[in-house]
C-alpha cells in the first residue's frame, strides 16, 4: 500500500521507507519523469524495460528465498522469481536499515539469460552474512565490488579484468559508451567512470564455501562539448531529468547500477554476474 501511494503521489516519502538505497534514487527519478512526460513510463535498464513500481513480495513467485544469518543492523534478505508484469526474473534485495526501520526495497536486478543463484544454506540455518574483508574466496566481497566497477571504466585494461568472466551486462554498457563516444566525436568527448557506493555492498555465503556479493554502482557520465562545436541533445527522459533539451558545453549524467556475482571459494574459477540493473537517477549540465 505504501509503494502504490508513492506511486499515485509522485513522492517517494509517501513509500514509507518500503523503498531504501538504490532503488529509493531510482523510483525518485522516475516519479520526476512521469510527472514531466504525465504518464506512466517504463524505467531505462541495461537489461530490462521494467517499470520502477515494484510489486509486493507476496506477489512473486518465490522461486528462491534467501535468508540471512546476522546479529545486527542493517539486515537485509533476498527473494529471486517472476514478478508480475515483468518478462524476465528478477532478484528483490530488501533492507532494515536499523532496528526500527521496516524492510524496503533496495534493489532489483534483472537475471541474466541463463543466469541462476548459487545454493545456500536452508531458510532456518539462514545464509551467513559476509564483511567486506572476508576471506576463504578468490578475492574479498570489496575486491570483487570495486573491482567489478574498475572493470566496467577501463574494461580489460583494469587490473581486475582477470577475476572475472565475460557478462552481458559489461558488454552492453561497455558498447553504449563506444557508441557514444563515436555519435559525439564532431562535436566533444564523453567520459565514464564506475565507482561503488558508500554502503553499496551486500555479501553473504553460498552453500559451496563461496558468496554472493551485491554491488551498488554509482555511473558517471560526462559529454564534454567543443568551444563553438555545437551541442549535444537528449531523448525525453534525459529532459526530464535534466530540464533542458540540448547541452551547449557539459552534459553530466549519473546511473545507478546494481550486479549480483557469485564468487567461488579460493582456489577455484571466475567470479560471474548472474544479475544487473543499470538506471538514470541524474542529469545537469549547460
Amino acid at each position: 500500500a505504501a509503494l502504490a501511494a508513492a506511486n499515485g503521489s509522485g513522492r517517494v516519502a509517501d513509500a514509507q521507507g518500503r523503498v531504501v538505497g538504490p532503488y529509493a534514487r531510482r523510483l525518485a527519478a522516475e516519479l520526476k519523469i512521469r510527472a514531466k512526460e504525465g504518464t506512466p513510463s517504463a524505467t531505462a535498464s541495461a537489461t530490462a524495460g521494467a517499470t520502477a513500481s515494484p510489486t509486493s513480495t507476496a506477489g512473486m513467485a518465490r522461486d528462491r528465498l534467501v535468508l540471512t544469518r546476522q546479529a545486527g543492523w542493517p539486515r537485509f534478505f533476498v527473494v529471486a522469481g517472476s514478478a508480475p508484469g515483468r518478462p524476465t526474473p528478477v532478484v528483490r534485495v530488501l533492507v532494515s536499515p536499523t532496528a526500527r526501520d521496516p524492510y524496503g526495497v533496495w534493489a532489483e536486478p534483472v537475471l541474466l539469460p541463463g543466469a541462476s543463484l548459487p545454493g545456500v544454506p536452508a531458510a532456518a540455518q539462514g545464509a551467513e552474512v559476509l564483511t567486506a574483508d572476508a576471506t576463504g574466496l578468490v578475492a574479498t566481497p570489496e575486491q570483487v565490488a570495486k573491482g567489478y566497477a574498475d572493470v566496467l571504466t577501463n574494461s580489460t585494461k583494469s587490473a581486475s579484468s582477470k577475476l572475472f568472466a565475460p557478462d552481458e551486462f559489461r558488454r552492453q554498457v561497455s558498447s553504449r559508451v563506444a557508441e557514444d563516444r563515436r555519435g559525439v566525436a564532431a562535436v566533444g568527448s564523453v567520459t565514464s567512470t564506475h565507482t561503488l557506493l558508500p554502503d553499496g555492498l551486500l555479501a553473504f555465503r553460498s552453500a559451496d564455501g563461496g558468496a554472493v556479493v551485491v554491488a551498488a554502482v554509482e555511473q558517471k557520465y560526462t559529454v564534454t562539448v567543443k568551444a563553438g562545436a555545437g551541442s549535444v541533445r537528449v531523448d525525453d527522459r534525459l529532459e526530464a531529468l535534466g530540464g533542458r533539451r540540448s547541452y551547449a558545453k557539459k552534459l553530466e549524467r549519473t546511473s545507478v547500477e546494481v550486479v549480483v556475482l557469485t564468487v567461488p571459494p579460493a582456489g577455484g574459477g571466475l567470479v560471474r554476474v548472474v544479475a544487473a540493473s543499470k538506471d538514470d537517477v541524474a542529469v545537469s549540465g549547460s
